[in-house]
């Protein structure tokens, strides 16, 4: 459990961002309040706080200082967190643009700073396997970076709590943002508030980060290569049809051993394996989102045979769709 120190003479300020971290973050607590700084030092000499929101400093300089106080006091605390009207005060080189909100706050901007700081903790902690996952990103490995952060969230749904599950999830996902390039960032980042994991199953936050990693591969292979961004759109507004490479070669005019040469470099992965991975994964969200049947499904998804459907989707999800299926209902 992570502890939030909040430093403010404002109730109103107080009760909203208490009423957003309960309902938004279970390993994230309000753990203390202080109406002055005096007391607020004397906290963090004696208690465990990982996170300080503040209002009271209005200058530059008492912000450096404060800053620089907590830490002598308290060097795990990772973010200090100031809420001001106008950024244009701030010199934000020396106190960092990511310790301030500006007012009026927003429940997005809450999360999403608190995400950020979650993240740093869980690099802190589980840095080997952070690094792990970013290595195979980085070398194009989109299974396998898949495969490992699906294990590392079903290992915090079956040792902890389903809302672990999806604050691990948005961590991730928030990993997955800050090793993004310019190109990529603003749309993972829509696709990060899109949906919210308070309202998912666990299935559904595994259909999630496959989304938001397979737009992060997406862009970060356009950008290197701009003939393929024609191809993914292709992919992505045809998987309810039978889509075969040819007919991606003659779509998007690019020959098919360069294509196929460029899929293998990008995401070790066949054209077809990837089109099938993409299709299983929506069929994953249809099961998520719809009482509906696996035949349905998999004419709906451009399977001529639901046996064929269900030889793939086992081959790709390690679970018959009766397994999977039975898992919603649990």
């Amino acid at each position: 459990m992570k502890n939030i120190l909040l430093i403010s003479n404002q109730n109103l300020l107080k009760k909203t961002i208490c009423k957003i971290v309960n309902s938004e973050f279970s390993s994230i607590k309000v753990f203390n309040e202080s109406q002055n700084y005096i007391d607020a030092l004397e906290i963090c000499k004696y208690k465990k706080i990982d996170v300080v929101f503040s209002d009271l400093l209005t200058t530059n300089e008492e912000i450096i200082n404060f800053k620089k106080i907590i830490k002598e006091i308290n060097n795990t605390i990772l973010y200090i967190i100031v809420f001001k009207f106008e950024l244009e005060q701030f010199d934000v080189m020396k106190i960092g643009l990511n310790n301030i909100i500006l007012r009026p706050i927003s429940v997005k901007d809450i999360k999403e700073k608190l995400i950020n700081t979650t993240t740093e903790m869980y690099k802190e902690k589980y840095g080997a396997k952070i690094n792990k996952i970013n290595s195979l990103i980085c070398k194009g490995d989109f299974l396998n970076s898949y495969a490992v952060i699906k294990k590392e969230l079903i290992d915090v749904y079956n040792t902890g709590t389903i809302m672990q599950m999806k604050d691990k999830t948005f961590v991730l996902g928030q990993n997955i943002i800050t090793s993004s390039n310019t190109y990529s960032q603003k749309r993972i980042k829509e696709l990060l508030y899109a949906d919210s994991l308070m309202d998912i199953s666990k299935e559904g936050a595994l259909v999630w980060i496959f989304e938001i990693l397979d737009y992060y591969f997406n862009a970060k292979s356009v950008d290197k290569y701009p003939i393929l961004e024609n191809v993914f759109v292709y992919i992505s507004e045809n998987l309810e049809k039978n889509i075969s490479l040819k007919d991606v070669v003659d779509i998007c005019a690019i020959s098919q051993g360069y294509l196929s040469r460029l899929f293998k470099f990008e995401y070790n992965l066949t054209v077809l394996e990837y089109i099938h991975l993409k299709k299983i994964n929506l069929a994953k969200r249809i099961f998520i989102e719809e009482d509906i049947s696996a035949t349905e499904v998999a004419f709906r998804l451009g399977y001529n045979e639901r046996g064929y459907f269900s030889k793939v989707f086992k081959k790709y999800e390690g679970s018959t769709i009766e397994e999977f299926k039975f898992k919603l209902r649990g």
